[in-house]
């Protein structure tokens, strides 16, 4: 769907325990992955889309639930770091299907 990512979450956060999937979960779902659907905000003027890696850490705070608020996330893609947090998620060249490993630690 236009102006979604439909990415896969993989926390490594140690005590952490993310609610299931809501059924039914998709079926391209590796051990320990979660699916997350990123809005994509177009900018007013030129229609690019301005989600920022900030946006996309409240989404994955809220889909892995209260148990990683108040602790430090990070984000990883493909290896890379997503930072900093005001940057455009389109700037780390993000596909549907990416697994974003988010790596949660205590604050």
């Amino acid at each position: 769907q236009p102006g979604h990512l439909h990415l896969r979450v993989k926390c490594n956060g140690g005590d952490l325990r993310p609610p299931p999937p809501a059924p039914p979960a998709p079926s391209n779902l590796g051990p320990g992955e979660y699916p997350l659907r990123l809005p994509l905000s177009p900018a007013a003027s030129s229609g690019t889309p301005t989600t920022t890696v900030r946006d996309l850490k409240s989404a994955v705070r809220t889909a892995l639930g209260p148990g990683c608020r108040g602790r430090y996330l990070r984000l990883i893609v493909r290896g890379r770091l997503l930072a900093p947090d005001a940057a455009p998620v389109t700037n780390f060249g993000l596909t549907d299907a990416d697994v974003v490993h988010a790596v949660v630690a205590p604050a």
